[in-house]
């Protein structure tokens, strides 16, 4: 059967369903009475025939109810009809309808949230990243109970005697308030790292240098831009690199700007500036960081 006696048999199906529910009537019940005769003749009598010939063919009803089964665009038609009996429920019950929709609403946002958060955490790959399949994550807990946060000195301790991984960075974020002597005056992701934090994800720069573990060591004021930030803020003006800004009301220098795409390790927060976290006294609330072992 071509495409176009296929669509021809569906839209005969859907735009004249009752002559065709005639002519299948009247085909089975000729078939049931033309058996009926054929057993009259070997001596049946009409009533026997009759019952004899329905049993053959499985009843009339059976036998139509099978046929329609196998129509073309019947499919269609039924589901049609089911959307129409379901309009027709809910618009007789109305407060039913609006908790209907609502708990599907809920529902799908849910499920659309859960997805969206697992596909940005679990299934994309950090972008700006050397190596990103090659990454893994390590959460502290106690227990059964997830900490969330290593301490600085429990990181040091991980760092210093792990031997399963060729290097381990520390890192966290949140907002803090940026001004400069260009003007601007607005609130910035910032992300505290170790000085090895770039060179574990091989991340580049792309103008002047990235963090390094001497200015962990020394807690020094310095920060790095995102490339992102620093062409939407300052319009990609080379002399941000070497100035002096202020960051929640200490100055700090932007020694370099990161390379195209890179947003660090938190794929659904992308990071604008990224400091050692050595260098947050009296900047940020950063519990647990700096503190004494956290007891993991």
């Amino acid at each position: 059967m071509n495409v176009v006696a296929v669509l021809r048999s569906v839209w005969r199906t859907l735009t004249q369903r009752a002559r065709a529910e005639r002519a299948l009537d009247d085909e089975v019940r000729a078939y049931v009475e033309l058996l009926s005769a054929e057993y009259e003749r070997a001596g049946l009598a009409p009533n026997d025939a009759r019952r004899r010939a329905l049993v053959e063919t499985g009843g009339i009803e059976q036998v139509k109810e099978v046929t329609r089964d196998v129509w073309l665009g019947s499919g269609v038609a039924n589901g049609a009809r089911e959307l129409r009996f379901a309009l027709r429920s809910l618009r007789n019950a109305p407060v039913f309808s609006l908790v209907a929709i609502a708990i599907l609403a809920i529902g799908i946002g849910g499920a659309t949230a859960i997805f969206t958060v697992i596909k940005g955490s679990l299934l994309q790959p950090l972008p700006g990243v050397a190596r990103p399949s090659e990454l893994v994550s390590l959460e502290p807990t106690k227990g059964d109970a997830l900490l969330y946060d290593f301490s600085y000195l429990d990181y040091r301790a991980l760092r210093d005697e792990t031997r399963s991984l060729s290097g381990l960075a520390g890192y966290d974020g949140t907002s803090m308030r940026l001004e400069d002597r260009w003007g601007a005056r607005a609130s910035a992701w910032v992300s505290y790292v170790t000085g090895n934090f770039f060179s574990v994800l091989g991340a580049t720069p792309s103008m002047g240098r990235l963090l390094e573990p001497a200015d962990e060591a020394t807690g020094s004021p310095v920060v790095v831009l995102a490339y992102d930030f620093w062409q939407t803020r300052y319009g990609g003006d080379p002399r941000v690199v070497g100035a002096t800004v202020d960051l929640a009301g200490h100055p700090v220098t932007v020694v370099g700007v990161a390379q195209p795409r890179f947003i660090g390790a938190m794929l659904m927060h992308p990071m604008q500036v990224w400091i050692p976290l050595t260098a947050l006294s009296g900047m940020a609330n950063a519990p647990g960081l700096l503190d004494d072992h956290a007891g993991t």
